[in-house]
């Protein structure tokens, strides 16, 4: 029971990361997400709650490049400045989906029906936005080329020229796509739905059926290792508020067991403890945790914003400006 909870929060997480199959420098502002955005996340931590223990929150998209951490609110993508503690906005826009840096550009999703597909953009947002292709599901860099689902496996060079569809498939979709020990795969919800996967060489295709162990595990690393997912694991960890009598406590935990392959020496761990009655963890990638407190209700907008890094030390508290 307790691993079928944690497949169904995965799967969830998956249906987030692949949004676009159902979704038709200025003053930064972290807006409120929609009623039904938070619908979502209520959901998830009450999933992850019952499962482990441990409250989590469906995390929006935070990406570690250089001196910068890169994240996400409802009205585009943040660079938010560790050195300086400054904020500005990369990208401004409702609709944004997934997104990663890679060698100064951020590549990033618009799911908006007008604007579909895949964006490149400096990381300074000095340049102009690039629309790279129509349609696709935002995937992965590898050997100078970005991976990209549309009804299979596809990928261009990093200009959007050179298209190729290396696997494809008659699901008529735009799924997600990942790679993982020599392997690149395929699959729009890999816990609901049939995956594939071929080998480096794009030779030898193989098909699953949903649920398939290989697969999940596949892209449970995949993701944590390309600093790419939303379920807030991060190198095999996850990080929540721990649940006791019902009731969430005012301090973040990391946790860990054998379903993710790490263990943290004890079941949880606690990082951060805050003076503050409300807690909650809003995103994650490899060395960083972003937080808020509150004696309210802790959020985005109604909290005090923090990033962390995994031992719980504070390395930026955003002001109220950059909120």
């Amino acid at each position: 029971m307790k691993n079928l909870f944690k497949k169904t929060l995965l799967a969830i997480t998956a249906i987030l990361l692949c949004g676009m199959l159902y979704v038709t420098g200025s003053s930064v502002s972290l807006a409120a997400t929609d009623a039904e955005s938070a619908q979502e996340t209520g959901e998830n931590a009450e999933l992850t709650g019952a499962a482990s223990g441990v409250r989590h929150v469906a995390a929006r998209g935070m990406y570690h490049s250089g001196d910068f951490i890169y994240f996400k609110s409802s009205k585009g993508i943040l660079a938010y400045n560790l050195k300086k503690h400054t904020a500005r906005y990369v990208v401004k826009g409702e609709g944004i989906g997934s997104f990663l840096v890679n060698k100064g550009y951020l590549y990033y999703n618009v799911n908006k029906k007008a604007d579909w597909g895949i964006y490149k953009i400096k990381t300074t947002g000095s340049s102009k936005q690039k629309r790279l292709c129509k349609d696709g599901n935002l995937g992965f860099i590898r050997n100078n080329r970005l991976y990209y689902g549309h009804s299979g496996l596809c990928s261009m060079k990093l200009d959007g020229t050179d298209k190729k569809c290396h696997m494809r498939v008659k699901d008529n979709a735009n799924g997600m796509v990942f790679y993982y020990k020599g392997n690149y795969y395929y699959s729009v919800f890999p816990y609901l739905t049939e995956s594939y996967s071929v080998d480096s060489k794009f030779k030898h295709k193989k098909k699953y059926k949903p649920g398939n162990d290989k697969v999940n595990a596949a892209f449970v690393r995949a993701f944590d290792d390309m600093q790419y997912n939303e379920s807030l694991t991060v190198r095999g960890y996850q990080y929540g508020t721990l649940i006791k009598n019902g009731k969430s406590s005012n301090s973040i935990y990391k946790y860990a067991d054998s379903y993710y392959g790490k263990s943290t020496g004890k079941r949880n761990k606690k990082i951060y403890q805050s003076s503050q009655k409300k807690l909650r963890v809003l995103a994650a990638c490899p060395g960083y945790i972003m937080i808020a407190e509150s004696n309210k209700d802790a959020s985005y907008e109604n909290g005090t914003v923090k990033i962390i890094n995994e031992k719980g030390k504070v390395l930026a508290t955003l002001k109220k400006s950059q909120k």
